[in-house]
């Protein structure tokens, strides 16, 4: 992949939030405000969120002291340990539409299993996703549970350049019959959040 895995936080909000500058910690790479667009999937349950911030990080030390610095300036609906995972990476352009999906693992999975069937099994079939620019998989990392269960245990984020492009895909059989049949064996029923995006990097 083009870009280096690193450690994510992510931050989930109902509104845009008034947020500290992070550039300046030790050990952030980048960070990045994807907003909520005007457009969303029609017919589709559309969340009440507006705005998820990701900080990528180098090591457990800077994402927690971003965690530090950042919730003590806005507190968010959900905020996220993870480590990111970039099955597809092809570039993406200037104004692409990022869809980013919010999870629950099936209960009966423990943790490392979820993980691996996501990985390993799901993985390759959603990168087969028409006309996507970028696929990742953000892993909750396992010593987030030592304080109580996650609003989520897992984020997807796909990129497509243009919103017909997104609309075409979502119908595509890759999606509703290959992914959607196997999202059961992994993904708890009717936790999944889609918040359909534009991302701008901050830092």
């Amino acid at each position: 992949m083009s870009e280096e895995a690193m450690l994510r936080l992510i931050a989930v909000y109902d509104a845009e939030p008034s947020l500290p500058e992070l550039s300046a910690v030790p050990g952030v790479a980048a960070c990045f405000l994807s907003t909520r667009r005007a457009r969303q999937l029609p017919g589709g349950q559309i969340p009440d969120l507006q705005t998820v911030l990701e900080v990528r990080c180098r090591t457990p030390e800077a994402l927690d002291a971003a965690g530090a610095r950042l919730f003590g300036a806005a507190t968010p609906r959900a905020s996220l340990r993870t480590r990111e995972h970039y099955l597809v990476d092809r570039g993406v352009t200037a104004d692409a539409v990022k869809g980013i999906f919010l999870f629950r693992r099936r209960q009966d999975l423990a943790l490392p299993d979820f993980q691996r069937y996501w990985l390993e099994t799901h993985g390759p079939i959603a990168s087969r996703t028409p006309d996507i620019q970028r696929y990742v998989q953000c892993h909750v990392l396992p010593d987030s549970y030592a304080q109580g269960a996650p609003a989520y245990d897992g984020v997807t984020e796909l990129y497509w350049p243009d919103h017909d492009t997104m609309l075409s895909a979502m119908g595509s059989p890759s999606m509703t019959e290959e992914q959607a049949g196997d999202a059961p064996n992994f993904v708890a029923p009717g936790s999944v959040d889609l918040l359909l995006t534009r991302e701008l990097r901050l830092c």
